[in-house]
């Protein structure tokens, strides 16, 4: 029985059909693993069309049991005539099929195994024509680095592909003659699938390498390509199989095989490539520590704190990873009370010096830890020793464009304006799409009167981070006293919950802009400054609190007491807390602002030995502020006089605030507080009827804006419209 079976399978071609199908099927799956990656489709292609191929086994045997394929055509084998001569040809012609399929299987697997790496040419990605550039192409001369897609569905193949594009963007990036795309603005394109000339175009680059990482098994696959920028032609591309037994040692050589097979595609020469090793760390500890990196750029409160966490759980999980401590150490600076955070100053700087001498002295050329030191050095007043630090880190790394920040935080607090905003445009060509070179620019470019290049390179911004271009949009109407504008923007933004606002901020630009009943205010630290206008005294004390804790809390228990007239209270509790400081210089608890109304306080009440020291320390403050804030400096300079009774340079000081627009604090009838006699000045009366004038144009202005119902970006355009040109 058994073999007349096998005779009559044998008979019919079912087993040679069932060879040749199994043969195929080998062909399509060796085909599939080397097209997949390149036409980005996910992992599981090749597990499917195997179960496809499997299902279809029994299907393809009993088509072949009933039917045979005669030169008639398809007909059912029982009709078919065995005797006939073709009967033989059929089962030669299916023979010859199952060699040359084996063939055609043997050799896809041979090319793909055992074909040394560097004379391999993988297929074009969709959309590129299929062309090498020749050996004599002109060089191309910069490059952007694209996070590799994962095509596994193991998260744990991210981190890899992340890492390894990461690896290669830092060894290129020192190579001289090569402008490299740093990683910020590289990684802004992470799964959102553009075309080659979109992320040429946007980081301004002649080539992009792309690519995909796939895990199967023990083993991982990295196919990348290099792309010309200008027609989409494949320059080179490569593929790498190795055995996965250390992640970080499979990444760092397959980054120097790619790098060292791009150098001469890209013009560029060897010399000079240094690998250093920072410490290692598992792949789900990398992942988070790329995360709150990320986050750390967002600007916001709750992105800061996020950062400050995790990088605060990596070093405890990975102590030996240097770029985590120096992370960790900017963190701290961001987490401090003068950065708007909630961690004492002094705290916060010594735990930051603390890492950073963790991360020196794990890798004493970690460049971003001598970033933190800059950073540390500038926060601590120290602008000389702040800029060493910064040059020295970029001359570690060239593409650490932080370091290029850091110099025009610097330029721009010394009213260098024009260097400031080179150092950022050196920046910008390193990191096109850097979130805080954009928010820093656009800002600088807005005080030196280029407002439409400002509102352009704003318009950047909300393209990448639309709630830090929102922050950034109110302060620039702030900085240009458009009240009407400041105010429509920060209405839409509290309608939609003060996403990217800082706490706080909402209800201190309504408040000082002339809207202290809003819910913003009342939402606020500023609530009982606006139940004292309101004339709810009792309901306004309850709310003060007991011990400010930073300078916002602190002002607005002074506004509270001047609406209410407690001005004796006001002058001891100011006197107790300021001469219970030691630095008094230094303390960012008290604020500028409170110093002003003290030394006022003081010199009224005729203590005029107490008075002249907070005047000078005032002073000093005023002069430790950026110059470009003309409008605050001018404000605080005039809040000097008058501590000083200098009642020339304070009409002085107020006629120039009038001239450039401002419209006053409108928390009191007349121009500021605490004027003494000045407010009877007829050119003090003249200067309040001219702001009070451009405060009702201003009111009239947002009611325009809020009948007309534009969202912010219409808005946006209608503002930029009718700027002047941008000067020169």
């Amino acid at each position: 029985m058994t073999r007349s079976l096998i005779a009559e399978l044998r008979r019919r071609n079912v087993v040679r059909v069932g060879i040749a199908y199994l043969a195929l099927g080998w062909v399509v799956v060796q085909v599939s693993q080397t097209v997949a990656p390149l036409l980005r489709l996910p992992e599981w292609t090749t597990t499917l069309l195997i179960w496809i191929g499997v299902v279809g086994l029994p299907f393809v045997l009993a088509f072949a049991w009933i039917f045979e394929l005669t030169p008639e055509g398809l007909r059912r084998e029982s009709d078919v005539d065995r005797a006939a001569p073709v009967g033989p040809h059929r089962s030669r012609r299916l023979d010859l099929l199952i060699v040359g399929l084996m063939v055609l299987a043997i050799g896809l697997f041979a090319l793909d195994r055992f074909m040394p790496e560097g004379e391999r040419a993988t297929a074009p990605a969709t959309g590129a024509s299929d062309t090498t550039a020749p050996a004599a192409a002109a060089p191309r001369k910069s490059i952007a680095i694209l996070p590799l897609v994962n095509m596994s569905d193991d998260k744990d193949n991210e981190f890899f592909g992340d890492g390894l594009a990461e690896e290669l963007l830092n060894l290129l990036a020192q190579v001289p003659e090569l402008r490299v795309a740093a990683r910020t603005s590289s990684f802004h394109f992470k799964g959102k699938n553009p075309t080659i000339q979109e992320v040429a175009a946007a980081l301004q680059v002649d080539t992009v390498l792309e690519g995909s990482v796939r895990r199967s098994g023990d083993t991982i696959r990295v196919v990348v390509q290099l792309i010309s920028a200008q027609d989409g032609t494949h320059l080179w591309s490569e593929k790498y199989d190795r055995p996965l037994t250390e992640i970080f040692a499979v990444q760092d050589e397959i980054a120097g095989q790619i790098v060292k097979a791009l150098l001469p595609q890209l013009g560029a020469g060897e010399a000079g490539l240094v690998r250093r090793d920072s410490g290692r760390i598992t792949p789900a500890l990398y992942e988070r520590f790329l995360r709150a990196r990320h986050r750390y750029y967002d600007r916001t409160p709750a992105a800061a704190t996020f950062a400050h966490q995790e990088f605060l759980a990596i070093t405890a999980a990975a102590p030996e990873y240097a770029p985590a401590w120096a992370w960790l150490a900017r963190s701290w600076l961001a987490q401090c009370k003068c950065a708007g955070g909630d961690v004492p100053d002094d705290v916060a700087r010594s735990k930051a010096q603390e890492a950073i001498d963790t991360a020196l002295g794990l890798d004493p050329r970690e460049a971003t830890a001598i970033l933190a030191l800059g950073d540390l050095r500038a926060n601590q007043d120290r602008p000389e020793e702040a800029l060493r630090e910064y040059d020295r880190a970029a001359l570690i790394d060239p593409a650490l464009v932080d370091a290029h920040i850091g110099r025009q935080w610097i330029m721009a607090s010394t009213g260098r304006a024009e260097e400031a905003i080179r150092s950022l445009e050196t920046a910008r060509a390193i990191d096109p799409l850097h979130p805080s070179v954009l928010h820093d620019l656009a800002h600088l470019l807005n005080l030196q009167g280029r407002k439409r290049e400002a509102f352009a390179t704003l318009e950047t911004l909300y393209g990448i981070n639309p709630a830090n271009a929102r922050e950034l949009e109110l302060h620039l109407y702030s900085d240009n006293n458009e009240v009407a504008r400041l105010i429509y923007l920060a209405d839409l933004v509290f309608r939609d919950g003060g996403e990217g606002v800082a706490a706080g901020r909402l209800g201190e630009y309504y408040l000082f802009s002339g809207f202290p009943d809003h819910p913003a205010v009342l939402a606020s630290g500023y609530a009982p400054v606006s139940l004292a206008l309101a004339g709810r005294r009792e309901e306004a004390l309850r709310r003060l609190p007991a011990d400010p804790q930073d300078a916002r809390e602190l002002t607005g228990v002074t506004l509270t007491r001047l609406v209410l007239g407690d001005v004796d209270v006001l002058r001891e509790l100011l006197w107790r807390r300021w001469s219970g400081f030691e630095e008094r210089d230094r303390d960012e608890t008290f604020g500028i602002f409170n110093r002003a109304v003290l030394a006022a306080l003081l010199r009224q009440a005729g203590r005029t030995d107490d008075a002249e020291p907070v005047a000078a320390s005032l002073e000093r403050s005023i002069a430790g502020m950026s110059p470009l804030h003309t409008i605050n400096v001018d404000f605080f300079k005039a809040r000097l006089h008058v501590a000083r009774g200098e009642t020339e340079a304070a009409i002085a000081a107020y006629q120039r605030l009038a001239a450039k627009g401002w419209s006053g604090l409108h928390l009191t009838e007349g121009v500021d507080f605490l004027m003494g006699d000045l407010d009877e000045d007829p050119r003090m009366q003249a200067v309040a009827r001219q702001m009070q004038a451009r405060f009702a144009a201003q009111k009239a202005e947002l009611e325009r804006l809020r009948k007309s119902g534009m969202d912010g970006a219409a808005a946006r355009r209608e503002y930029v419209s009718r700027l002047p040109p941008d000067p020169g």
